[in-house]
């Protein structure tokens, strides 16, 4: 089949494997020229591939492949042979890191659109990251869902791949949008997302981290400087009942926008209100926009908030 460019192949068993020998009936209607490949998709089951066969992708997607016939090795490979690769997807896939394993170069790929790594191994996801380039300007979409870190510490993917190659990615899907949004619920869990419509920047990280993943963010962004537009902070759940976690989140200069959820009675966001109405060094000092949602408690609380906060304003 020498005008094959599209190969699809779905498993729903988790027995059988998606087997691919690419090197038999040659000469045959059958055989696959995978020079012509340019879009791979394999979704479940075990993987037993020819790896070594397939170069010059346009887009390449797996999902829930596992077995031990994955390692780094394969997934290096292929991105190094496909230069020209536009969309690259992997999700909850079982991939063996081979120790010492590095690249001489990094792998460049310009015309990359689409990244997206959900749900797979904090280790893994480092090792690939910090070993191919893209052109940030052309980066559409970039997902990054982390839960099992194993040999990896947590807040390693920030300072290794992401501050490196990766961090110009961020700082452009923050810039040329509305801002960006951090999404906090559980101080180990940091959920990012730059706001707009269209495209989509997210990451979500497992045991990261949640303050100390928020700082690095912000040094990314900043750079040295006001992150222009705002910063967006939510926050609902534990991380409010955290007072080191919102002290240290209240330090932040470059936040301008808090959005709070109350829970149950008042008290769920009197932490929040005393490090704003703090009046030797009120908590987030450019806060511009403060939003409070599911509040049915009056609003003599708010009121003495604002009070302390603002009392050498006259106000």
């Amino acid at each position: 089949m020498p005008l094959l460019q599209t190969v699809k192949l779905v498993s729903r068993r988790t027995t059988a494997a998606l087997n691919l020998n690419l090197k038999t009936s040659p000469g045959t209607p059958f055989e696959i020229h995978t020079e012509a490949l340019r879009h791979v998709d394999l979704h479940g089951g075990p993987a037993t591939w020819g790896w070594a066969h397939f170069r010059g992708l346009r887009v390449w997607r797996m999902k829930e492949l596992y077995g031990d016939g994955l390692t780094t090795q394969h997934i290096l490979g292929v991105l190094r042979e496909s230069p020209l690769l536009e969309v690259l997807e992997m999700e909850r896939l079982n991939v063996h890191i081979l120790p010492g394993e590095s690249m001489p170069t990094p792998i460049s790929l310009r015309r990359l659109t689409r990244i997206i790594f959900a749900w797979c191994k904090g280790d893994f996801v480092n090792h690939i990251l910090r070993q191919i380039q893209a052109s940030p300007e052309l980066i559409e979409e970039f997902l990054i869902a982390v839960r099992d870190w194993r040999f990896l510490e947590p807040i390693g993917i920030l300072t290794d791949a992401l501050s490196t190659s990766w961090s110009s990615v961020l700082q452009n899907a923050h810039r040329t949008r509305r801002g960006s949004r951090f999404n906090l619920s559980d101080p180990r869990i940091l959920l990012w997302t730059a706001k707009g419509s269209g495209k989509n920047f997210y990451f979500s990280f497992f045991w990261v981290g949640a303050v100390a993943g928020v700082r690095w963010m912000m040094d990314v962004l900043s750079q040295g400087d006001e992150p222009r537009p705002g910063v967006e902070i939510g926050c609902l759940g534990n991380i409010l009942q955290d007072a080191e976690a919102i002290e240290t989140l209240g330090s932040i200069k470059n936040i301008a926008i808090v959005e709070a959820r109350a829970d149950r009675n008042e008290k769920s966001l009197q932490i929040l209100f005393q490090a704003l109405s703090n009046r030797s060094t009120p908590g987030f000092p450019r806060l511009t926009n403060l939003k409070l949602q599911d509040w049915s408690w009056g609003t003599e609380s708010i009121v003495k908030m604002l009070q302390a906060r603002f009392q050498d304003n006259g106000t």
